[in-house]
């Protein structure tokens, strides 16, 4: 008798998301204001809605979803991204193939028959929706949405095992795909809409910006990074505390800010708002009075003040020394390893070489470094699994450039590690030392 009514209710859902007559309602209501971008895909971000982690492991969305703050406890609702391609012979061929194997995935108890319809501006969307109950009984609802210009397309899925918020999340949904479009079909003189939201999960953010913005000016007598070399302590969840070889950093700004990290993705393509947004607990103010540079960072009610001493070209703290890190520019060549690789399984004991030319060959090192971008409060990405690619490097402003082949984009703050010498025997990304397998 329960899942009669559910089924129901999924069908309604997915009348909720296609009925509609676009041709005679898009010039009476307007589009909905976009101001998110993951990947190609452009929307209005529903109310209430917020980037999250998926809680599915499923390579093609890379971890990246939509959930809604309210939600039934520990009941699941997510939505998450397809990368769109261009798709060859028809897109209903094409969508219903991604439909068949949702099918043979979640063995839908009557699954709905997936329904098409026009949308504004060219678009046409297709939905399907099933239903099927997971381990432990609960009942999940899982809809795919496909939508399509041309030869270009693209499918999100919704599901949700919150049948308390059912409705309303549904009538979410439909207010995305009404606001949905793709970036890369947007006219030529059509401008772009001012993003709060912009993700690709293959990219590392500053690749997702058309301008680096500018260093803040001021007057302060300090700009630039510094770095500490020291014996750095990692928690690992509730195993206890392992130290590894690394460094401390200042990031100094004219304006008398500072921040005690180093930019994920050094300072090539710096944002400082972002860095704000992002890294709240690095970020704080500096003063400097005769030969003593006072950093404060933490809150107006929780201030945490540490003061150093200025002399000639070092930053001192009791045994603690700073020094500016240098810009180079090295040629790199040869195989670089975390240096702590033997600490972990085979399976992660991943490198990449480097060649004078300009190219790499990466056997999926970074899950290994485990270096994460797009921090935030309810997401973040890294690579779980090694993901090998080839590809070129450069290195500029104490940063280090990969784009790949494959269409991945990274970068990793950069340094040589000063302390063997200054020679490229080992590197620096993000605080965490490359050491070379074949000196």
């Amino acid at each position: 008798m329960f899942f009669r009514p559910v089924a129901a209710l999924a069908c309604c859902a997915l009348l909720l998301l296609v009925a509609r007559n676009p041709v005679t309602a898009a010039p009476e209501v307007p589009r909905v204001v976009q101001d998110t971008q993951i990947m190609d895909w452009v929307f209005a971000m529903p109310e209430g809605w917020r980037v999250a982690n998926s809680r599915l492991n499923s390579p093609i969305t890379k971890l990246l979803a939509l959930e809604h703050t309210e939600r039934a406890e520990d009941a699941l609702t997510q939505v998450t991204f397809g990368r769109p391609c261009a798709i060859e012979g028809e897109f209903r061929k094409w969508f219903d193939g991604h439909w068949k194997q949702l099918n043979k995935d979640y063995t839908f108890a009557e699954p709905d028959e997936p329904t098409e319809t026009e949308m504004p501006d060219g678009y046409k969307a297709v939905a399907g929706a099933g239903l099927t109950q997971m381990e432990g009984g609960k009942a999940r609802v899982v809809m795919l949405i496909g939508l399509n210009k041309g030869a270009y397309g693209g499918v999100m899925c919704f599901l949700t095992e919150d049948l308390e918020h059912f409705e309303a999340n549904v009538a979410r949904m439909d207010a995305l795909l009404a606001s949905a479009t793709f970036a890369s079909l947007r006219g030529k003189d059509e401008p772009a809409p001012k993003l709060r939201t912009h993700i690709d999960p293959d990219w590392t953010p500053s690749f997702t910006w058309e301008t680096a913005p500018g260093w803040p000016k001021g007057d302060s007598p300090l700009e630039g990074l510094w770095g500490q070399y020291a014996m750095l302590t990692d928690q690992l969840f509730n195993w206890g505390w392992t130290f590894r070889p690394g460094y401390y950093y200042l990031l100094f700004f004219k304006d008398g800010t500072v921040v005690t990290r180093m930019p994920p993705e050094g300072l090539l393509s710096l944002n400082p708002e972002f860095l704000k947004q992002e890294f709240a607990a690095n970020f704080g103010t500096y003063t400097v009075k005769d030969d003593v540079v006072t950093v404060t960072t933490g809150s107006a009610d929780a201030p945490y003040v540490t003061t150093y001493t200025r002399k000639g070209g070092e930053l001192k703290k009791g045994d603690a020394v700073y020094r500016p890190v240098k810009d180079d520019k090295p040629v790199l060549s040869g195989r670089y390893i975390y240096s702590r690789w033997g600490a972990r399984d085979e399976k992660y004991r991943k490198s990449i070489t480097f060649n004078e030319n300009g190219s790499f060959d990466d056997e999926g090192f970074n899950v290994l470094l485990a270096a994460r971008w797009w921090c935030g409060d309810a997401y973040w990405l890294f690579e779980q699994e090694p993901e090998p690619g080839k590809g070129t490097w450069r290195v500029e402003k104490n940063t280090l450039e990969l784009i790949y082949e494959d269409g991945r984009k990274r970068r990793y703050g950069f340094h040589i590690h000063e302390e063997d010498g200054g020679k490229t025997r080992s590197l620096v990304l993000n605080s965490k030392l490359m050491i070379r397998l074949d000196k």
